[in-house]
């Protein structure tokens, strides 16, 4: 579980502040070695699918920061997808995702 990817000079003001919600922001480096131990246990990455039945590992991320996008991107160069949980109050709000990154996201 994820709240955000740190991004060079905008990082606190990415997602939800403080440091709580700051253990769960990596540094890009960090959250790609994160990744690489993940593929090297070579369990089935993936998201709930309809019935609700779960992957072997699911990666979320949580509160819909705008670093959603580039963990987004980390993951599907991986072939991987994960499961964004996005805060609904929180879109088009400094630091989080704007409406039409939702929808980019979704798809």
């Amino acid at each position: 579980m994820y709240h955000a990817k740190k991004i060079s000079g905008i990082s606190p003001t990415v997602g939800l502040p403080g440091a709580l919600a700051a253990r769960y922001k990596l540094e890009p480096e960090l959250f790609e070695a994160h990744l690489d131990a993940l593929a090297l246990t070579n369990l089935e990455v993936g998201t709930l699918d309809a019935d609700g039945l779960a992957p072997q590992v699911l990666v979320s991320f949580d509160d819909g920061g705008r670093s959603a996008l580039l963990a987004a991107e980390t993951l599907e160069r991986r072939g991987w997808r994960g499961q964004f949980f996005v805060t609904t109050a929180r879109i088009d709000t400094p630091g989080f995702l704007a409406r039409e990154e939702v929808r980019a996201e979704a798809q």
